[in-house]
């Protein structure tokens, strides 16, 4: 069991460097603390894309990345989780929340940081060609 939670957080982790990597910018990282890991839940990150429709980027990935738009205890009052730890609306309204499984690869979660990385680039382009 042990091994299995070990699992989780590394994948995790290489989900939260990987995003920042590429969208430091951009990217808000909800109730999750590096530093301090024995806080944090080993297979949960929830982040969000400041800026990023959160539904336009389901519908692009649908086929190819399984994700939530909502906090594992969204409710009827939609993610008032992060609002009650004072997330801003624009925050919350962009928020992703990404798991990890035992069974889940390295390699698969190398492809899922590249397809949201796309996903996440080709609509910053859109808005930016928008504007």
């Amino acid at each position: 069991m042990d091994e299995n939670i070990e699992h989780m957080k590394h994948l995790r982790n290489k989900l939260y460097f990987g995003l920042k990597e590429n969208f430091e910018d951009i990217m808000v990282v909800n109730g999750f603390n590096i530093d301090h890991q024995e806080l944090n839940l080993p297979n949960t990150l929830n982040v969000s894309f400041v800026g990023i429709d959160k539904f336009e980027l389901v519908n692009l990935l649908k086929d190819q990345v399984c994700f939530s738009v909502g906090s594992a205890c969204a409710s009827k009052n939609s993610l008032s989780a992060l609002r009650a730890i004072n997330c801003p609306e624009d925050v919350v309204n962009s928020c992703l929340r990404l798991s990890t499984g035992f069974k889940l690869t390295d390699e698969e979660v190398d492809r899922a940081i590249v397809l949201l990385s796309d996903g996440i680039n080709q609509l910053l382009n859109k808005n930016n060609n928008s504007n």
